[in-house]
């Protein structure tokens, strides 16, 4: 048996250029108004290799996630992944994450190099994963998988009013 653990921190800042726009009748695409997010997280993060054919990996965040102008979609909270990883041959490895974070457009790593979730802007997004892969031959790799994303969806208005939704892709 094999555990990794470790304690990490991430800082992000992302940029929404064209967050709302202001058309006016000769340029609709005038006056924009960017949003700006500014993320913190503390990682609590493992890996546990019970045996040749199965891995598991663990990560629990604190998440601060704050917007300049769509404060709706501001978090703060704990947020979090958990991946089992199967190879039951040399050929085929099965993947199943479940992921739980602030939607703010992030991309999150696969660490096996593989394809990435993606989380849309949204307040605060949970996954479900199973994903699968199989080697042909040295030259051909077969990928499959099925998702299922809930987004917990908020925008501020201009006249600071909130809307509120979810979507299921």
């Amino acid at each position: 048996n094999i555990l990794t653990a470790g304690i990490a921190a991430r800082f992000s800042s992302t940029n929404y250029p064209f967050y709302r726009v202001f058309p006016t009748p000769t340029d609709p695409l005038a006056n924009p108004l960017a949003d700006e997010a500014d993320g913190r997280n503390v990682d609590l993060f493992a890996t546990w290799v019970p045996s040749g054919l199965s891995e598991l990996e663990a990560r629990l965040s604190y998440s601060d996630v704050s917007h300049t102008e769509n404060v709706a979609n501001d978090y703060n909270g704990l947020t979090g992944t958990l991946r089992w990883i199967y190879k039951p041959t040399g050929k085929l490895t099965t993947r199943l994450s479940l992921i739980a974070v602030p939607g703010t457009g992030a991309a999150f790593s696969d660490f096996t190099g593989n394809a990435t979730p993606f989380v849309s802007n949204s307040r605060y997004s949970t996954m479900a994963r199973l994903g699968a892969t199989y080697v042909a031959t040295g030259k051909i790799e077969l990928n499959a998988f099925v998702s299922l994303e809930k987004d917990r969806l908020t925008q501020q208005n201009l006249d600071g009013s909130i809307e509120k939704g979810s979507a299921v892709n």
